[in-house]
C-alpha cells in the first residue's frame, strides 16, 4: 500500500503536475490521521471496557465482603454482650466465692477483647476508582466515603480499648498472686476481686472503653448495610420486596408499624441491646422522620433524602442503651403518616 501511494506521488512530480500533488499528499495526511484517530478510539474503547471489567469485579469481591463483615460483626457483638454482663455484676459488687470458683465464670474478663477486622481492601480499590465508575455508581462512592469514616472511628476506639487492657495487665503482673496456680493464690485473687475497689476501678475503665468499642461495631455494621443495600438497589435493581427479603434473609427484622395514635409508653422491650438500625428510603421523595428514645427521654428528627441509606442511632451511652425507639413517619407539614416500633437488629424501609 505504501509503495502504490509512493509511485502515484513520483509520477505526478514527473508529470510537473506539483499542484495536484500537494492535493493528494495533504489528503494523505488527513487518511494518515483518521487512521490513528481510529485506532487511538479502538485502543480507549479496549482499556475503557477493561477498567468497567475490573471495577464489576471489584464490585462482586466488595458484596461478598460487606455481607461477610456483617456477619463478623455479629459475631464479635455476642462476644462483648456477654462480657457486659458478667462486667456489670463486677462493678455493681454482686460476684460471690461461688462464682469466682464456677469453672463456667469467666473471673479474667476484663483482660479479654475480640478484635473486629472487617475486610477493607476492596472498599479501598473502589473509592480509588471514583473517576472511573459510571454516573450510576456515583452514589455508591458516597456510601462507601461514609464507611470509611466509621472505620476511621472504630480503630480509634479499639487503640483506645488496647491500651486500657494493656494498663489492666500490668496492674494485675503486680498482684503477688498473679500467674500462681495453687489454692493459695487462687484463694488470693478471689479476695482481691471481691473486696479491692482498684479492681471494681479498673473493671469500670475496661467497661467504659468496651461498651464504646462495641457501639462503634455497631455503628459499623450499620453502614456496612447501607453499603450493601446501596449495591443492590443499584447494581441488582432491587425493588422494596427484594431488599425485605434480602435483608430478612441475613436474620434482619422489619420495625412493626403502628397508627399514629399509638404511644411509646405502650411500646413493649423491642431492643435487647444499644445498636444502630438501618434505615432505607426506597421511594423518589424526601421522608421526614420523629425518632423518640426511652419513653421521651431523647427525640430527633431525621430527614432522608430520595433513596437514602443510613443508621438509626441508638442511645444512650452503652450496650444496654435505649430498649425502645418509637419512629414517626411525618409529611413535609409535619402530620403523622404512620409509626414504627424499632426492633433489635431491625431496619425500617419507607416505601
Amino acid at each position: 500500500m505504501i509503495k502504490f501511494f509512493r509511485k502515484i506521488r513520483q509520477n505526478l512530480l514527473l508529470e510537473n503536475k506539483t499542484g495536484k500533488y500537494f492535493k493528494y499528499a495533504i489528503g494523505e495526511i488527513i487518511l494518515v490521521v483518521i487512521g490513528i484517530l481510529i485506532a487511538l478510539q479502538v485502543n480507549n474503547w479496549n482499556e475503557n471496557r477493561k477498567t468497567q471489567k475490573e471495577i464489576n469485579e471489584t464490585l462482586s469481591n466488595l458484596e461478598q465482603d460487606l455481607v461477610a463483615n456483617y456477619k463478623l460483626a455479629n459475631e464479635k457483638l455476642k462476644f462483648y454482650k456477654r462480657a457486659d454482663s458478667i462486667i456489670r455484676l463486677i462493678v455493681n459488687n454482686q460476684l460471690t466465692v461461688d462464682d469466682y470458683q464456677n469453672p463456667r465464670f469467666s473471673g479474667n474478663v476484663i483482660l479479654n477483647w475480640n478484635l473486629y477486622t472487617p475486610q477493607t481492601d476492596n472498599v479501598d480499590k473502589f473509592i480509588k476508582s471514583e473517576d472511573l465508575v459510571s454516573k450510576q455508581l456515583k452514589p455508591l462512592v458516597n456510601q462507601l466515603k461514609l464507611l470509611k469514616q466509621q472505620e476511621t472511628w472504630l480503630n480509634n476506639a479499639w487503640d483506645k480499648f488496647d491500651k486500657t487492657i494493656d494498663d489492666i495487665y500490668s496492674f494485675y503482673s503486680n498482684q503477688e498472686w498473679f500467674g500462681g496456680q495453687d489454692a493459695l493464690s487462687i484463694n488470693q485473687e478471689i479476695d482481691f476481686k471481691l473486696n479491692n475497689p482498684a479492681y471494681r476501678q479498673k473493671a469500670f475503665l475496661y467497661w467504659v472503653v468496651m461498651q464504646n468499642y462495641a457501639n462503634n461495631i455497631t455503628r459499623y455494621r450499620s453502614e456496612n448495610l447501607a453499603v450493601l443495600g446501596k449495591i443492590k438497589q443499584i447494581r441488582n435493581n432491587y425493588n422494596h420486596q427484594e431488599m425485605s427479603a434480602f435483608l430478612d434473609s441475613l436474620g434482619m427484622h422489619q420495625f412493626k408499624v403502628f397508627d399514629c395514635d399509638f404511644s411509646i409508653n405502650d411500646l413493649s422491650l423491642g431492643r435487647q441491646y444499644r445498636s444502630h438500625e438501618l434505615l432505607l428510603n426506597f421511594t423518589e421523595n424526601t421522608v421526614y422522620l420523629k425518632t423518640t428514645h426511652n419513653k421521651g427521654s431523647r427525640i430527633e428528627e431525621i430527614t432522608l433524602k430520595p433513596y437514602e441509606f443510613r443508621k438509626l442511632s441508638g442511645w444512650p451511652f452503652g450496650i444496654k442503651g435505649d430498649y425502645n425507639i418509637l419512629v414517626e413517619q411525618l409529611d413535609k407539614d409535619g402530620n403523622c403518616i404512620k409509626k414504627f416500633g424499632a426492633l433489635h437488629n431491625g431496619y425500617l424501609l419507607i416505601k
